[in-house]
């Protein structure tokens, strides 16, 4: 995976793919992406913002607001943070078919530095599977758009759910 994407490309790429409602948990690599989008909220057509305390409250809210009421909603969260929601995830998209999409830092690869974030990419690609979601990796900021487009556009039909993967 190449070098991290600017913060401003992805909120452009959120805006540009009409994501109205964005939950997240805030960690050091999401921080200056939601920093950004809180200070839009709302406005000039960037999503709404809801920081929640916990990555299972994010894709629970997101859940409600894309099955409840149509919105194109996207839960932001750290790698850890997949593992942490599993067991709303499961109940919402294996229990219920509601599949909240997915927007995910990724850690751990090859190059990583830090001791403890090693097991994290190997336990989420197992855990997104496990969980019938298909994903896709923005590899340069160029990608951004077209990936987040195509991953909603999956997520719209709501069959499956999709995770977007970065390292941002």
């Amino acid at each position: 995976m190449s070098g991290r994407i600017n913060p401003s490309v992805l909120t452009k790429a959120l805006i540009a793919t009409d994501v109205a409602f964005v939950a997240a948990t805030p960690d050091s690599r999401t921080a200056p992406l939601l920093r950004e989008l809180i200070d839009l909220d709302g406005t000039n057509g960037a999503p709404s913002v809801l920081v929640t305390p916990d990555e299972a409250s994010a894709v629970s809210m997101v859940a409600g607001a894309t099955f409840l009421s149509g919105v194109r909603a996207l839960a932001i969260m750290e790698a850890s943070g997949l593992r942490r929601a599993y067991e709303a995830l499961a109940r919402l998209a294996l229990g219920h078919g509601i599949f909240p999409p997915l927007l995910i830092t990724v850690r751990g690869g090859v190059g990583e530095r830090d001791w403890w974030a090693i097991g994290q990419q190997v336990t989420l690609v197992r855990c997104l599977e496990a969980l019938g979601y298909a994903w896709e990796q923005i590899d340069t900021e160029e990608m951004a758009d077209a990936v987040l487009a195509k991953a909603l556009a999956t997520a719209d039909i709501q069959e499956c759910g999709v995770a977007v993967l970065r390292n941002f």
